[in-house]
């Protein structure tokens, strides 16, 4: 009987080891998943203070003017669009194009590195992001092959996707 007392000893100090050791894998676990919470936490604050003034600018009157005025515009193709709006026959609609597109491109951009939530840019903007590119979106692509520049508001058109991916992504929108 003494003789099995080292193998019993041995026996329960394995055990406490195993329990010590798998307390000690729980708390980091637990550990790890607080910060992973901590990180997200902080990401959506740093999205929603980057996004606010963003919201800001949307919503300021001469901005929605501006859009306005592009939903209300006309034309036919390119040539009349360029004869109409275009910057030597009309520099303020021409401004108000390049303003209006600008700051949806850079939000493109924004969202493509992943620095704001598409889901807030859909629920804040989204309407207007798709109008305005349904509108004005077919004059840059076909702009981009007679100026050989394929990378006019290409990053526009990415939010404009985006907006409409995320949308079918939607089950209440699901038909």
């Amino acid at each position: 009987m003494i003789e099995s007392i080292p193998y019993v000893l041995t026996g329960i100090g394995i055990i406490i080891s195993i329990l010590y050791y798998t307390t000690v894998l729980q708390n980091a676990n637990k550990t790890r998943e607080l910060q992973l919470r901590a990180q997200e936490h902080a990401t959506e604050t740093r999205q929603a203070a980057l996004f606010m003034p963003i919201y800001e600018t949307f919503r300021n009157p001469e901005f929605r003017r501006q859009v306005t005025e592009i939903q209300q515009q006309t034309w036919k193709d390119l040539d009349e669009f360029l004869e109409k709006y275009g910057p030597e026959n009309n520099p303020d609609a021409y401004a108000t194009r390049i303003a209006v597109s600008s700051f949806f491109e850079g939000i493109g951009v924004l969202v493509k590195r992943d620095l704001v939530d598409i889901c807030m840019v859909h629920n804040l903007l989204g309407v207007s992001v798709v109008n305005t590119w349904e509108k004005i979106g077919p004059v840059f692509i076909d702009a981009r092959t007679r100026v050989n520049e394929p990378y006019i508001y290409l990053d526009f058109e990415y939010l404009y996707n985006e907006i409409i991916k995320y949308r079918k992504s939607l089950p209440e929108l699901a038909t």
